[in-house]
């Protein structure tokens, strides 16, 4: 049932003008790319439809067609490309040191770079920030005042 829901609706998206994208690279999908897809049961985590895009449109809200020759690139929720490939220990474990220990946890390192910028200033707390934008947004909105 799935694979004639897949099939009616890349079939319905081919005869409203609309081609297959690959989400992570971009490019239009062959019918060979398209049936990997499908056989993998990945076509709805890996693909998107698009219409084909007019040269006088801006922008679609999507993000789609931002780019004539390559409409689906800035789609939203497609994921980033990795500019550095990621590097694992065998079988998906987190890698180690080069003298062999674990690494140590990112939130531990961010915590001791950013330990020496720590200043408790008992002048200035969260309370100026509020205070701050009461000032800004109420007392300092006098050109309201008529409708009031």
């Amino acid at each position: 049932m799935l694979v004639t829901g897949l099939f009616f609706l890349y079939f319905c998206a081919n005869l409203s003008g609309a081609a297959v994208y690959d989400i992570f690279t971009g490019e239009t999908l062959s019918d060979e790319q398209l049936s990997t897809y499908q056989d993998a049961n990945l076509t709805e985590i890996c693909t998107v439809n698009i219409t084909s895009c007019d040269t006088e449109e801006l922008r679609r809200v999507d993000g789609s067609c931002n780019n004539i020759n390559r409409p689906a690139k800035g789609i939203s929720l497609a994921p980033p490309i990795r500019i550095v490939l990621p590097v694992f220990d065998n079988g998906y474990k987190p890698r180690r040191a080069v003298s062999g220990n674990s690494l140590p946890v990112s939130r531990d390192i961010g915590q001791i770079i950013l330990s020496g910028y720590k200043r408790n200033d008992c002048n200035f707390t969260q309370l100026m920030t509020s205070f701050g934008m009461f000032m800004f947004w109420d007392v300092g909105a006098l050109n309201n005042s008529r409708e009031f």
